[in-house]
């Protein structure tokens, strides 16, 4: 007996490694009678794009010359799994299937999404797990919750942009956002060139680099985990380190004040501002 149910516990672990999910529930959403099944195409404006993801590929296209609003999932799953949207108003919402649907076995390359736009003032992403991509994301106001999975964006700008991450990761490559506010539970996030004029970060376990090609205020809270900061060479940055517990490394020259750690070129007048408070963890310069 031992045996069969060892047995019957590895064969559920290759299956959840192969891509198979066990179990999985689309949450209600209202107007769901108004949604339609499958790939569709949408004429009109986009203002905002609202996605609500369970697990597998999305793919935001940014395509300056579309005339149309594209959406495009291919598979033979029946229609109650099938992706549901709803467009009107300028608001475009994706939903991962049919509302209150519950569901197994599933495979992740089953639900393969593509989302083909002009251009966008505002976008919404709450992905459960599974992995986003985009080359290009372009708007004003963006918010992501991440649960779990990947999001992955190689150029990212907004005006304002809101984070919340439980567990996962997110990298763009180059990140430019006048505003950001990110609150960590777990999870890494890493920006390898960052654009800000505020950064507001909130870890309470996890990771976070970023790259600040530049930044005129940052503020960091670390309950515990790491943060690795590059910030120029050529610009004079003032670091204020308030910590419990917990380490500041570098290897590059500053001059110090009580908390505050001054790097850059010796007397220049200070433009950039980082405070960071650890209770525990790491704190990385570079």
């Amino acid at each position: 007996m031992k045996k069969i149910i060892i047995f019957v516990f590895l064969l559920s672990l290759v299956s959840i490694l192969s891509g198979c999910v066990n179990i999985f529930t689309v949450d209600y959403y209202e107007d769901s009678d108004k949604y339609l099944i499958g790939s569709q195409e949408y004429e009109g404006t986009l203002d905002t794009l609202d996605i609500d993801w369970v697990f597998g590929y999305v793919k935001l296209i940014e395509d300056e010359s579309a005339t149309k609003i594209t959406i495009k999932e291919e598979n033979e799953l029946p229609d109650t799994i099938k992706v549901h949207s709803y467009f009107a108003d300028g608001k475009l919402y994706i939903k991962f299937g049919e509302a209150g649907y519950k569901g197994s076995g599933i495979k992740s390359k089953e639900k393969s999404l593509e989302i083909t736009y002009n251009n966008l003032k505002n976008i919404n992403i709450k992905l459960t797990s599974g992995e986003l991509s985009a080359n290009s994301i372009t708007t004003n106001e963006a918010k992501i919750i991440l649960t779990s999975g990947t999001i992955k964006v190689n150029s990212f700008s907004a005006s304002n942009t809101n984070i919340k991450l439980t567990s996962g990761k997110i990298m763009f490559d180059s990140f430019t956002s006048a505003t950001s506010k990110i609150k960590m539970t777990s999870g890494s996030i890493s920006v390898d060139s960052a654009y800000c004029d505020t950064i507001d970060c909130e870890l309470t376990s996890g990771s976070c680099s970023f790259n600040l090609k530049s930044c005129k205020n940052a503020e960091f809270r670390e309950t515990s985990g790491s943060i690795n900061l590059t910030i120029p060479e050529d610009t004079a940055t003032k670091v204020t380190l308030n910590k419990t517990s917990g380490s500041i490394r570098t290897d590059r020259t500053f001059t110090r004040v009580g908390n505050d750690y001054t790097f850059g070129p010796l007397g220049a007048e200070v433009i950039s501002t980082i405070t960071i408070n650890v209770t525990s963890g790491n704190v990385r310069i570079k």
